[in-house]
């Protein structure tokens, strides 16, 4: 009953907004949805629901920095293949796990199918950077990112943590430092890169606050206690379902050192697999790891304008 609610509910803004626009003769209505939330809450289960019920032939866009990763598919919680197939979804299993991604690809990839006409697209996913550079249109143009810098410095921050790193941007770039908070690894990487070429982050980022109007974006929430014992029933299910067998299966024919493996819990399977923790502290590491990265997308989440929260209906 409450799925049917929401569902009428999120149909009914969409009818408005276009309403709204129509009366003002503007050619910029949301035509796109963008559903937000911390892991855990159900923003695939709603996109899958809306895609599925909608009278409007939604497609979905991953905002997800790893599920593009073919093979890697519990630990990041992709729906099934049956789904894919029934469902058009985009940038999931769309690269090979040594390839790396980035936010300027997923932005640049989007938009260009936002471009198209005729066509509607839920955006879900659990990169809440991705998702605020694709809504306040960052201008990355066609730069190219220095990889192997860009590599350095996520082993570091995966090594040394955030402080360091954002004390070093606070030299170069003391406006974004300002801005960013150092467990924000994808803002203060790149911040640093660009601190590094003729533009700083704070430079650019003036060009790009105003929020785009033609996406209308849901926020879900629930109470951050359920969120938690939500997260830890999850880590404990993905295990349950194949998450070791899967990750030794990927180590017989992908390096650990791949990007894939820098996906919350892969590395901690490792170590697992290796012997150096047992499964208790295994699923521990996880769910600990995975509540952090829960508060952390809580804090970008409160960065963004215009959202229109309610209850999840998945808790």
């Amino acid at each position: 009953m409450q799925k049917k609610h929401t569902l009428r509910l999120i149909l009914s803004l969409i009818k408005s907004q276009k309403e709204d626009a129509f009366k003002q003769k503007s050619s910029q209505c949301p035509a796109h949805l963008a559903i937000i939330g911390p892991t855990g809450i159900g923003k695939s289960d709603l996109a899958l629901m809306l895609a599925q019920e909608s009278p409007q032939a939604f497609e979905i866009i991953s905002a997800d920095a790893y599920q593009v990763y073919r093979g890697f598919d519990i630990g990041t919680g992709k729906v099934s293949p049956k789904t894919l197939q029934a469902i058009p979804h985009h940038f999931i299993n769309c690269l090979e796990p040594q390839e790396r991604y980035s936010v300027a690809e997923f932005c640049k990839n989007t938009q260009a199918l936002l471009d198209q006409q005729n066509k509607a697209y839920i955006i879900a996913g659990g990169t809440a950077f991705y998702s605020y550079a694709l809504l306040h249109q960052y201008p990355f143009d066609d730069e190219k990112t220095d990889l192997s810098l860009q590599k350095k410095l996520e082993d570091r921050f995966e090594e040394e943590g955030g402080t360091l790193l954002l004390e070093e941007l606070r030299e170069k770039d003391p406006d974004s430092a300002k801005r960013i908070p150092a467990t924000h690894k994808h803002a203060l990487i790149r911040a640093l890169i660009l601190s590094t070429s003729h533009k700083k982050a704070s430079q650019r980022r003036q060009k790009s606050q105003k929020p785009r109007p033609d996406i209308k974006v849901i926020g879900l929430e629930v109470p951050r206690d359920i969120l938690y014992k939500r997260i830890n029933k999850r880590v404990e299910t993905l295990i349950e379902a194949g998450w070791i067998e899967e990750v030794r299966a990927l180590i017989e024919h992908i390096p650990e050192d791949a990007p894939a493996f820098k996906a919350i819990g892969y590395r901690d399977v490792l170590d697992y697999i290796y012997g150096t923790i047992s499964k208790e502290s295994l699923i521990e590491r996880i769910q600990q790891k995975t509540r952090q990265f829960a508060k952390r997308q809580l804090t970008w989440y409160r960065k963004f304008q215009d959202v229109y929260w309610m209850d999840s209906p998945f808790i």
